[in-house]
C-alpha cells in the first residue's frame, strides 16, 4: 500500500478512535511509524516490530510475515482489515480467531463479483470480454464469475498486478497490466477486492480513460477518481468499525475473543462524468439503484 494511502487510512482511524475514547487515539501513533516498515526490502522487521506494538492495525502485506515469523506465538495484537483471513491462513474460524488478529473480512463472497458484472453490463451491454484485474491473492470468487459470465455471453481473463515493495515503480506495473489486456481484446474491466488497487486508484482511473474502458470495482475512492462505477463495502464505515476494535483492545479484550466482522452495507457509485467522457447513456433503471451519482 503506498505511502500516502496509509496515512490517510490511519488518519481515518486515528479520527475514529478520538471519537469513541480520546484519551486512547494516542495508541495509534506507534502504529504510525510501523506502518512504513514493510516498505522494507527485508520484511523481517515487521512481525517483530508487531509483536512489541500494544496494537496494530495492519496492512495485509504483513500477515504473511507475522504468519510465518509467529505462528499465532506473538504477544502483539492487530486488528485487519483483510479479504479472506480465512483462504490466507490468517484464522481457522471468523467467529473465533483463536490468535492475535482479528478485525474486519471485507470479501462479502462470490455474489458481489456476481452484482458488478450484472451492473457492468446493464452500463455497457456490448461487452464481450472482461477483464478482471488480480492482486497477489487468487481470488476463491473467479470460478463463479466465470459461470456467471460465461452464462451472459461474456469471457473473462485475470490480470495480475505484481506488488512491488521497493525498487519498482508500481504505476509502471499497472501501464504493463493494461497494455496486456488491450492486446488481448478486454472492452471493460473489473477490479477485484486487493488494497493494492485502492492505493492506486488514481492510477487505474487515468488507464481506462485513456484507453476508453469502464471499470467496476469495489472501491468507491476508484469511482470517484474517475472509474465508472463501484460496488462494494463502505470503506469509511468499515475504518470505523476497526477503531471499535482497537478501542475494545486498548481496553483489555483480547483478539481471539472477537470475532470478525463483516462488512453489512454495499453502496452502488455512478460516474456520470466518466460515462460521458466514455460515449455511454446509462439506463434510467440503473440511475436509479445508485446510492451516489457522481455528475
Amino acid at each position: 500500500m503506498s505511502t500516502a494511502a496509509l496515512k490517510r487510512e490511519l488518519a481515518m482511524l486515528r479520527s475514529s478512535l478520538a471519537a469513541l475514547t480520546p484519551t486512547q487515539s494516542a495508541a495509534l501513533d506507534d502504529p504510525v511509524a510501523w506502518a512504513g516498515a514493510y516498505r522494507r526490502a527485508d520484511a523481517r522487521p515487521l512481525a517483530v516490530r508487531c509483536a512489541a506494538l500494544p496494537v496494530a492495525t495492519t496492512a495485509p502485506q504483513c500477515h504473511a510475515t507475522e504468519r510465518q515469523e509467529h505462528s499465532g506465538r506473538s504477544q502483539g495484537r492487530s486488528v485487519a482489515l483483510v479479504t479472506d483471513p480465512l483462504g490466507e491462513g490468517l484464522t481457522p474460524s471468523l467467529a473465533t480467531p483463536g490468535g492475535s488478529i482479528t478485525g474486519i473480512a471485507t470479501d462479502t463472497g462470490p455474489a458481489l463479483l456476481g452484482k458488478q458484472l450484472e451492473f457492468l453490463l446493464e452500463a455497457v451491454p456490448r461487452v464481450r470480454h472482461l477483464a478482471c484485474l488480480g492482486g497477489r491473492w487468487p481470488y476463491a470468487g473467479m470460478r463463479t464469475l466465470w459461470t456467471d459470465a460465461q452464462r451472459r455471453g461474456v469471457t473473462v481473463q485475470e490480470f495480475v498486478v505484481h506488488a512491488q515493495f521497493h525498487h519498482v515503480s508500481r504505476e509502471s506495473n499497472y501501464d504493463d497490466a493494461f497494455s496486456a489486456l488491450l492486446r488481448d481484446g478486454a472492452e471493460a474491466v473489473l477490479v477485484l477486492d486487493d488494497p493494492e488497487h485502492l492505493s492506486h486508484a488514481a492510477t487505474i482511473a487515468e488507464l481506462s480513460l485513456r484507453h476508453r474502458l469502464p471499470v467496476v470495482s469495489p472501491f468507491r475512492t476508484l469511482a470517484e477518481a474517475g472509474g465508472l462505477m463501484s460496488y462494494g463495502p463502505d470503506w469509511d464505515e468499515l475504518e470505523r468499525r476497526r477503531a471499535v476494535y482497537v478501542a475494545r483492545i486498548l481496553d483489555g479484550a483480547r483478539p481471539k475473543e472477537l470475532p470478525f466482522e463483516q462488512p453489512s452495507r454495499l453502496q452502488f457509485v455512478l460516474n456520470l462524468k466518466t460515462a460521458k467522457a466514455l460515449g455511454l447513456t446509462i439506463p434510467f433503471s440503473l440511475l436509479a439503484r445508485a446510492d451516489e451519482v457522481i455528475e
